[in-house]
């Protein structure tokens, strides 16, 4: 859901079709983990697109944030963020 340089719509088809063939193999419920962002626009659209899937799926869907798990490179200089 994260792949960087695609479209959303191109994201949503994909992630709906992992998402149909995790049901169709018998899977009731799955976690998503975001805050592959690492900014607060990036970090939107991942979820929007989560939601996006919890409300067309008839899977269960947690999504879960995972804030700061990574430092951008940007900001490696600057430790006062850790």
């Amino acid at each position: 859901m994260g792949c960087v340089g695609m479209d959303a719509s191109y994201r949503v088809l994909t992630s709906f079709d992992l998402l149909f063939i995790f049901l169709v193999l018998g899977t009731t419920y799955v976690e998503c983990k975001t805050g592959y962002g690492l900014e607060w626009p990036g970090e939107l659209r991942l979820l929007k697109l989560l939601e996006q899937a919890r409300s067309h799926i008839p899977i269960g869907i947690s999504i879960t944030y995972c804030a700061a798990h990574a430092v951008p490179k940007y900001e490696e200089q600057n430790k006062k963020i850790l």
